[in-house]
């Protein structure tokens, strides 16, 4: 116990050992070779604990950051030795470091504690080749579950076009016999009955007509995409062909088209020609009561697509219906404002994905509506 005391006391006192440089034969080469050895140990040793130290401080999730501390506290303190070491070339001051000595031991040793218990751990730890491959089979996983949903919706969609096609083609049999007994009817009793009679006749006439349309376009739609192959289609041309179309619609209500030059697709002709004929048909129609329509017609590169735009100064809508308008049989305005079968923007719908597009409309009421349709370049 005295000479713990004794070793404390005189913890710092170098009076009992000569400075290393008297002890043996050391030259100036040997010696300064020795010091400047160990400074740049300790040197070095000093440096990593601090980088070590500043890495867990940035990485607030980092694992196991109790060794990275013990580690850097071994590595400073084997610097320790190094330093004092050197420093005994004039100052020898051996109990310090034996003090020293002691603490690089037992720190060492906890060091080894703490790895061999986190050993588990460690061994359980994935590296980053196996996280990655990992994370490539659960994409891999995940594509093909995509795929399969794809392929099924693909599947119903088609069922559910054939069901539309046989049903709007079966129904224009019975359609076209009604048709046929309204007739019959109306050149048989019409005006010879009372008032009320007359208008009934009317009505029923007027439903059938309203369900001819109906059918013609629901049969129209599943058709939409049927035909195998597509085409290189100048949409210049196809314009062309709308307004001809229009053309009696176009002059009856002073309309006037701006157009600039469009591109070269890859596409359907027949359908592309429907998407612009729905477009600019609406256009016209819900134009502002006194108000001479008109129409900008335009195309501009984006990102390796067409990006088309149709421009009006119509009665615009709310934006709360900018996505309801395309989908199938949603209106916006009655049938005694505006006649139609509601199902005009969902062929435009329809028509845009199948050429792997999108569509979209901005618009404020009272402001007038630009529709903007994406197809890919050639």
């Amino acid at each position: 116990m005295n000479d713990l005391a004794d070793f404390f006391r005189n913890l710092f006192d170098s009076s009992d050992w000569p400075p290393r440089w008297h002890c043996g034969k050391w030259t100036d080469f040997h010696g300064w070779l020795y010091i400047i050895s160990d400074l740049m140990v300790w040197g070095a040793y000093f440096a990593i604990p601090l980088i070590i130290v500043r890495y867990i401080s940035r990485k607030t999730t980092i694992r196991f950051s109790r060794i990275y501390f013990l580690f850097a506290a071994f590595i400073l303190a084997c610097g320790a030795t190094h330093f004092l070491d050197a420093v005994a070339f004039w100052y020898p001051a051996y109990r310090l470091s034996a003090l020293v000595r002691l603490f690089t031991g037992i720190i060492s040793w906890v060091t080894v504690y703490y790895l061999i218990k986190s050993l588990p751990a460690l061994f359980a730890m994935r590296s980053a080749k196996e996280v990655e491959i990992e994370l490539e089979e659960t994409k891999l996983r995940e594509f093909k579950k995509g795929m399969v949903r794809t392929m099924e919706l693909e599947r119903k969609n088609k069922e559910l076009e054939q069901f539309a096609y046989v049903a709007s083609h079966d129904l224009q049999e019975p359609l076209r016999t009604t048709s046929s007994f309204i007739e019959i009817f109306k050149e048989k009793y019409m005006g010879k009955m009372d008032e009320e009679t007359d208008d009934i006749l009317n009505y029923i006439s007027q439903s059938n007509d309203r369900m001819k349309v109906l059918i013609k376009d629901l049969l129209d739609y599943s058709r939409i995409g049927r035909k195998p192959v597509i085409e290189d289609v100048n949409c210049n041309e196809v314009l062309d062909d709308v307004l001809a179309d229009l053309s009696v619609n176009i002059n009856e209500t002073n309309t006037t088209i701006f157009r600039e030059k469009l591109p070269e697709v890859r596409g359907y002709p027949t359908e592309l020609k429907q998407l612009f004929q729905n477009i600019v048909s609406n256009s016209i129609k819900f134009r502002k009561p006194g108000i001479d329509p008109q129409i900008q017609i335009s195309a501009e590169r984006n990102n390796g697509h067409w990006q088309f735009a149709i421009a009006d100064n119509g009665i615009g809508m709310e934006e709360t219906d900018t996505e309801r308008i395309f989908v199938i049989f949603q209106r916006l305005h009655t049938r005694t404002e505006y006649e139609g079968s509601g199902i005009g923007l969902s062929f435009c719908k329809k028509i845009v994905e199948l050429h792997g597009g999108n569509i979209w409309v901005k618009s404020k009421p009272g402001e007038g509506s630009t529709f903007y349709f994406t197809i890919h370049e050639m």
